[in-house]
């Protein structure tokens, strides 16, 4: 197994636990903050009436076929499928994509985002990442890396849909924030997590929280061109992002 598959082997063991019943599954997520919070499992099977705002809006702004990307256990890749959208649904955690099947999702892969490669002639319209879906980024130059390997994804006039947080406006990650030792060069957004579940622990792993002024800059260094659709109030945001020569055809 991977570092990256054992890291996230909790969150699909919780979600696995979740669809055979076992209705208070819930992960627990260490940040390296010093912050930890339970994630309920339940969260990912919601159905649509249930998602935020923010969500909602992502969904009504995928057009054609669909690349969802950290599906997890399909929440929005059925909403999209009820909608009348062709739908690839990823997820880097086999026990999550074996309930993604189970529950209806017709094209549900295991894949690493940075592996995976569409199929011959398979390019897609939308890619949707939700639930801070620019985490898998890793890092400001991860993300570089990721707007160049998904570039080609896109049919011509495609989008990339996307949300991610300000983590500064987060009260216990801005206290622990005032107290880091000065002269650290890295991104404020760049830090580590390790999920624990059912007395399975992960390894710690690298994930990106990323402003949305700094994602524009970056989108921007990279040839993309980006806007921001939604705002929340505790600063997450759903951005449109679209490669530059996509954005001046359209």
């Amino acid at each position: 197994m991977s570092d990256a598959h054992a890291a996230w082997y909790p969150h699909g063991l919780a979600i696995r636990d979740y669809w055979r019943g076992k209705e208070d599954s819930a992960i627990t997520a260490h940040r390296s903050d010093g912050t930890t919070y339970p994630m309920p499992a339940s969260v990912f099977f919601r159905a649509p009436r249930k998602f935020p705002e923010l969500e909602r809006l992502a969904v009504a702004e995928c057009r054609g076929r669909v690349l969802d990307i950290g599906a997890g256990a399909g929440c929005h890749a059925l909403a999209l499928q009820a909608r009348g959208h062709a739908v690839t649904a990823l997820d880097i955690s086999p026990d999550a994509v074996r309930v993604m099947r189970a529950r209806g999702v017709e094209d549900a892969r295991v894949a690493d985002a940075f592996a995976f490669a569409p199929r011959a002639g398979g390019r897609y319209d939308t890619l949707l990442m939700l639930m801070n879906g620019l985490a898998i980024a890793r890092t400001v130059p991860g993300l570089r890396r990721f707007f160049r390997h998904v570039r080609g994804w896109l049919t011509p006039g495609g989008q990339l849909l996307a949300d991610s947080m300000d983590l500064r406006r987060d009260v216990d990650f801005r206290r622990w924030l005032r107290n880091r030792r000065p002269g650290g060069s890295k991104y404020f957004g760049e830090i580590a997590y390790r999920f624990e579940y059912g007395g399975k622990t992960g390894p710690k792993f690298p994930t990106l929280f990323i402003d949305s002024r700094t994602l524009m800059r970056e989108a921007g260094t990279a040839g993309w061109r980006g806007q921001v659709l939604f705002h929340e109030a505790d600063g997450s945001y759903l951005a449109r992002l679209v490669p530059e020569s996509y954005a001046t055809e359209a």
